[in-house]
C-alpha cells in the first residue's frame, strides 16, 4: 500500500519541502575542528614552516573558507606561549638597565610593520593571497630561500650583536611574512642568519620582535573577533590547543638548533608546497575540463 505524502504547513508534501539551511548565527567551527587548528597553530607558528599557509591548507580540508577572526584568535594562544615562554627575557627587556639595547633593537624592528604590514594586511583574505596554490608557490620558493641563507650564513653573532640595521632587516622580513606562505619565522630567521647570526639567536630575536607585533594586531583585530565563526567553546579549546602545542613547538625549535640546521623544514616547505601547487593546477585543469 503506498503511503500518503507527509504536508508542511504550506500544503507541500516532504519530498517537495526544500532543506533548512544553516542560520546565519551557526557556529562554522566545531570543538573538533577548533583543536585540530588549534594543534595545527601551534606546531607550525614558530616552526620555519608557515602557518598561515597550513591553516589555509586546513581549512580548505575541512571545506571551510579561511576565517581570518577565528585565525587571529588561535594567533592568541601562541602569543600567550610566548610570553609564558620567555617570562624572563621579558622580565629583563623590561629592566631599565639590562635590556635597554635589546629593548631599542625589538622596537625599531617593529617599524617596517606600520608600513608594509598593514599594506600586505588589506588583500591577505583576498585572491591570489588566499588561494592555495599561492601558499604552495610561497612556500616552496621561501623554503628554498631559508635552506640557502642557513647555509651561507655564519655562525658568529649573537644576540649581543645586533645593530640597528639587523633590527631593520628582520623587521622587514617579518612584514613581508604576512603573505601566507612565507612563514613569519622562517623569514626571520632567514634575515636573522643573512646577517650573521648564530641559528638560536636568530630564532630567539624572531620570537622575541613577533611579541609586540602580535599584541598590536590582537589589540587591532579585537572589535572584529565577535565575528569569528565559533561558538565560545571552541575559541576556548582552539586558543587553549594552540598555546600548549605553541610552548612545546618553541623548546623544541631552540633545542634544535642549538647543533642542527633548517635543512628539514626548508624540505618539508618545498615538498608540501610543490604537492599543494600540483594538486591545484590538476584541480584547475579538472574544472576547466567540466
Amino acid at each position: 500500500m503506498k503511503l500518503p505524502n507527509k504536508r508542511d504547513s504550506r500544503g507541500r508534501s516532504a519530498a517537495q519541502t526544500p532543506p533548512v539551511a544553516p542560520g546565519p548565527d551557526e557556529p562554522a567551527v566545531s570543538m573538533g575542528q577548533a583543536a585540530v587548528l588549534g594543534v595545527v597553530q601551534g606546531l607550525t607558528e614558530f616552526v620555519p614552516v608557515s602557518s598561515s599557509a597550513h591553516l589555509n591548507f586546513v581549512h580548505a580540508r575541512m571545506g571551510q573558507g579561511r576565517d581570518l577572526n577565528f585565525d587571529v584568535l588561535l594567533g592568541a594562544g601562541t602569543t600567550l606561549a610566548s610570553l609564558v615562554y620567555f617570562r624572563r627575557e621579558i622580565r629583563d627587556l623590561l629592566s631599565a638597565d639590562e635590556g635597554r639595547r635589546l629593548r631599542k633593537r625589538i622596537l625599531l624592528s617593529c617599524v617596517p610593520a606600520l608600513g608594509l604590514g598593514l599594506l600586505i594586511h588589506r588583500y591577505e583574505e583576498k585572491p591570489p593571497l588566499s588561494e592555495p596554490w599561492f601558499n604552495g608557490a610561497m612556500l616552496a620558493l621561501a623554503g628554498t630561500f631559508l635552506w640557502w641563507a642557513d647555509a651561507r650564513g655564519s655562525q658568529e653573532r649573537s644576540l649581543d650583536d645586533i645593530t640597528p640595521v639587523d633590527a631593520l632587516v628582520v623587521g622587514a622580513a617579518q612584514a613581508l611574512a604576512l603573505v601566507p606562505g612565507v612563514s613569519r619565522s622562517g623569514a626571520t630567521i632567514t634575515a636573522g642568519r643573512l646577517r650573521g647570526l648564530n641559528r638560536r639567536d636568530a630564532a630567539q630575536f624572531a620570537f622575541l620582535i613577533s611579541l609586540p607585533v602580535n599584541l598590536a594586531a590582537i589589540a587591532h583585530e579585537l572589535p572584529r573577533l565577535r565575528a569569528a565563526k565559533a561558538a565560545p567553546a571552541a575559541m576556548a579549546t582552539g586558543i587553549a590547543a594552540s598555546a600548549a602545542t605553541g610552548f612545546w613547538s618553541i623548546g623544541f625549535l631552540l633545542h634544535y638548533l642549538r647543533t642542527k640546521d633548517t635543512a628539514p623544514f626548508a624540505a618539508w616547505r618545498v615538498a608540501i608546497g610543490s604537492l599543494v601547487l600540483l594538486f591545484s593546477i590538476l584541480h584547475h585543469f579538472e574544472r576547466s575540463r567540466s
